[in-house]
């Protein structure tokens, strides 16, 4: 708090340019958030990560109760402060009904925009070594994790494994649409239209971050570089 005292003070006098930043909602308070926005704060991205608080706290050591980021969200709002939230589908432990439960929690939550990844298990951390103990992951798949946008390598069944795909494409329309939740039982049907989705998951990404969480507006010759690098990657997820 000394720290953020001070450069509350400092950055719009020496900088003064609106900033977004990474928040942990169990540090928030409300002359915490009142800081941020005195010193020119436009958005903050929070980690929720699952909406199911055992798996929060038990498999990915979050520390995190769902009040407590209840609590931050609705100091960000009364500050005016955009929100962005972090969410990881497929971990280890969870069911479908958890990743519609974390799809449930950003909704109300009011989020502006919410992202979501596709966990993956990377070398020498804790949580890989509960996935292979668990049998959700044999120690020479490792060198098949790719980015936190590719496909589930963990041992779940291929039906799992699909609706973890579409969920993801669809999680930051349906979390920005909730009259839509009725098409959620449904989603393992629109596997024949994966690949469309995969561009729409793209064009929705990039195009609410810059309208809502962006404290600035990207030139359009960044935009035409970003285009080019997702049509050309080898990753298209």
């Amino acid at each position: 708090m000394n720290w953020l005292n001070e450069f509350a003070k400092e950055f719009p006098k020496r900088i003064g340019l609106p900033f977004g930043c990474f928040v942990r909602p169990n540090m928030v308070t409300e002359e915490y958030v009142k800081l941020l926005k005195e010193s020119g704060c436009y958005s903050v991205y929070a980690a929720i990560e699952s909406g199911n608080e055992v798996i929060r706290n038990s498999v990915l050591k979050r520390n995190m109760s769902n009040n407590m980021i209840f609590q931050a969200f609705d100091l960000f709002h009364k500050y005016n402060l955009k929100t962005a939230s972090l969410n990881m589908l497929g971990l280890p432990d969870e069911r479908y009904e958890d990743m519609i439960a974390t799809v449930k929690m950003n909704q109300k939550l009011n989020i502006d925009f919410a992202e979501s990844s596709i966990f993956q298990p990377h070398p020498g951390t804790e949580i890989t070594k509960y996935c292979i103990d668990n049998g959700y992951l044999e120690a020479g798949k490792l060198r098949e994790v790719k980015g936190t946008y590719s496909e589930t390598i963990l041992n779940y069944d291929q039906k799992m494994k699909v609706r973890i795909n579409i969920l993801h494409k669809l999680f930051p329309f349906l979390v920005d649409h909730p009259e839509l939740n009725f098409i959620i039982p449904y989603l393992h049907f629109l596997r024949f239209f994966y690949l469309p989705l995969k561009f729409f998951y793209l064009f929705y990404w990039g195009y609410f971050l810059e309208k809502r969480i962006y404290p600035t507006k990207i030139p359009i010759k960044e935009k035409l570089k970003m285009g080019l690098k997702v049509i050309i990657s080898k990753d298209k997820t």
